[in-house]
């Protein structure tokens, strides 16, 4: 069995702000059902962030259920005959905790009776693992955060996200780069990574 590229690339994903200015929300998995609000534009991007962490956690279950397979499996053994040193270190289960975020909602902005942006700011908040030793960079990132904007549109009487932007000042123009391609391309492997 090859271990695919989606489980290392898993918890990359989103989470839940339980008030308008709670700054110190954080993921989790929710208890049943999640409540889909849409009436606000506020309240549709918090939805969002509710969705998001629970792909995070059914991310990380998928990831320690495949982890877990994965080490009992025959060419895991294999691998484990054929490696030494650094090599036969590297052959052990992957982390699949699930990745945690403060959010906090910065403006709404309603421009016009269909169109709203929501400013964000998102911070990562997942737990140092025991002996990690953050970089000044990593320390930067986890203190400010992230800035983000959702662009809203109202269909009926329901704000969906059309778009979301991750603030990235690169000093080439707009500085408001798009999560989502207007039309997604397929994969090109052209580049050779990781223990081949």
């Amino acid at each position: 069995m090859r271990f695919p590229l989606i489980t290392l690339l898993l918890p990359m994903c989103l989470c839940a702000c339980q008030g308008r200015d709670s700054a110190a929300a954080t993921s989790r998995k929710t208890d049943g059902p999640i409540q889909v609000e849409l009436g606000s534009p506020d309240l549709a991007v918090k939805t969002w962030w509710k969705i998001r962490d629970e792909i995070e956690a059914e991310s990380s279950d998928s990831c320690a259920k495949f982890s877990k397979e994965h080490e009992a499996s025959e060419t895991t053994n294999d691998t484990r005959l054929v490696t030494t040193g650094p090599a036969h270190v590297g052959q052990q289960p992957v982390p699949c905790a699930a990745d945690t975020y403060s959010r906090e909602i910065k403006e709404v902005k309603v421009e016009s009776q269909t169109r709203a942006v929501v400013l964000a700011n998102i911070k990562p908040s997942t737990p140092l693992p025991q002996g990690a030793t953050p970089d000044s960079t990593d320390l930067q990132n986890r203190e400010r955060g992230f800035p983000y904007k959702y662009v809203l549109s109202k269909i009926g009487r329901d704000w969906k996200i059309e778009q979301i932007y991750r603030y990235e000042n690169l000093g080439d123009g707009d500085p408001w780069r798009p999560v989502f391609a207007e039309t997604p391309s397929p994969r090109i492997h052209s580049y050779v990574y990781g223990p081949q």
